[in-house]
């Protein structure tokens, strides 16, 4: 998690070069709102994205370091403040955030606003579809087909990506509940195919922690001895190694047929409630 002084400051100093009328938007708009997971890093984790300003078509400012500005006519309702600076409003951030880039990266986009910002997926389609004239369009769209509020984190947004899009597999159950035979929950694993009994599972960074990672083994040994395969990823599979992991899922899935039903039972997550971290600003 990057340093919120930090990336905070970035988005100030950005902030004072907005021209009457416009707004800063993109990541650091979803920032302010309360969406800590796009905090302003590039996929590598390393490289800054510039701040996304904002400005009505008749003005033409002059390009800065770290910012990058784009006309674009505001209305209204697709502004709102907040910590006093005026930023895009949730719904045209997350449209905005869809269609600048690949659809996998509006769909990690995506999954963190819609999710963060409570988000209803039908308002946000809605805003879409009243938007078809717009740069990305195209993109957003897919993006929006493929979002999932339920998951947890990019690196879970991008193994889902790679699941159903790169390896055609059946759109999974993303933090749904699995139970055993007694009916007590034992695991709620970031994908499920509850069709063949294959499981995803995205390890960041902190489950290279000793208790973490001991944690993990021992779900993992609950869920094979109740019949599912387990097959884990970790950044680099999600990143130059997917062409692997497209094959390990196709492995898994195959190994889960063969094994049969199992005697695992799931149920679907219950309607998560915000993170217990997010602290919505004024908006």
């Amino acid at each position: 998690m990057a340093d919120e002084h930090a990336v905070l400051q970035r988005i100030y100093d950005a902030a004072e070069l907005l021209t009457p009328g416009g707004a800063v938007g993109g990541w650091a708009a979803a920032y302010l709102l309360g969406v800590r997971d796009l905090d302003g890093r590039a996929r590598d984790g390393k490289r800054l994205l510039p701040v996304l300003l904002l400005t009505p078509t008749r003005h033409h400012p002059t390009p800065r370091p770290g910012v990058r500005v784009f006309r674009s006519r505001l209305e209204a309702r697709d502004v709102c403040t907040a910590d006093g600076i005026r930023v895009t409003s949730p719904l045209r951030t997350a449209f905005d955030l869809a269609r600048r880039g690949s659809v996998e990266d509006g769909v990690v986009a995506l999954d963190a606003v819609v999710r963060d910002l409570a988000l209803d997926l039908d308002a946000v389609t809605e805003f879409f579809r009243q938007h078809p004239r717009h740069r990305g369009v195209p993109v957003a769209r897919e993006a929006l087909r493929l979002v999932d509020p339920g998951s947890r984190s990019p690196g879970e947004s991008r193994l889902r990506y790679v699941w159903i899009v790169e390896a055609g597999l059946s759109r999974p159950q993303v933090n749904a509940y699995v139970v055993d035979p007694r009916g007590e929950v034992v695991a709620m694993p970031d994908l499920l195919d509850v069709a063949t009994g294959l499981v995803a599972e995205y390890d960041g960074a902190s489950h290279r922690e000793l208790g973490a990672h001991t944690s993990d083994n021992a779900r993992e040994e609950v869920l094979e001895s109740l019949g599912l395969v387990v097959v884990r990823a970790t950044s680099i599979d999600v990143g130059p190694g997917r062409d692997a992991l497209v094959r390990r899922l196709h492995d898994g899935q195959d190994r889960a047929t063969r094994n049969g039903p199992g005697t695992w039972g799931w149920a679907p997550a219950r309607p998560r409630l915000l993170r217990a971290d997010h602290n919505p600003r004024e908006w």
